[in-house]
């Protein structure tokens, strides 16, 4: 998805980024679908409660509400968005804990430990050091302002 969300940023295709995004997903799906079967030997599942329930959890909370609660958080501030993307793997592990009981090792403690700081970092000034000023350039501003203009139906 990263790649194609910056090859469409770079065509600047005229499309909400959550069209994008689900076509993306229905496409990459579609194409991995035929590799499932073929490296799998002993495809089999059971038409079940727990099939249906799994199902319904990957589609409805993990695609469709985690999507829109992304790109609402995407239209706040970018930045901060995407530095939140660093703990995904920390909620992976606890929860293959939680419901798989798989076992947290101390390099794991270690690794959530750097990644929170570092999340936590980029989001405050915790260390009290003197964060580099970023600098738009003017013409940057003047192409932003006026997509603000268009989006917002201004003149």
């Amino acid at each position: 998805m990263g790649i194609g969300s910056i090859y469409f940023s770079k065509i600047q295709i005229r499309l909400p980024g959550i069209v994008v995004n689900t076509w993306q997903i229905i496409l990459g799906s579609a194409m991995a679908m035929p590799l499932s079967f073929l490296l799998e030997p002993d495809y089999y599942f059971h038409l079940d409660f727990y099939f249906g329930f799994g199902l319904f959890w990957q589609v409805i909370v993990v695609s469709i509400i985690a999507m829109l609660l992304w790109f609402s958080l995407l239209k706040e501030d970018p930045v901060r968005a995407n530095n939140f993307l660093f703990l995904t793997p920390i909620f992976g592990y606890m929860l293959s804990a939680i419901f798989l009981g798989e076992t947290i090792t101390n390099f794991h403690y270690i690794g959530a430990l750097f990644v929170v700081i570092g999340t936590v970092y980029s989001q405050t000034n915790m260390f009290g050091l003197k964060q580099k000023e970023t600098k738009i350039p003017v013409t940057a501003q003047i192409h932003t302002e006026a997509a603000d203009q268009r989006a917002t139906g201004e003149s």
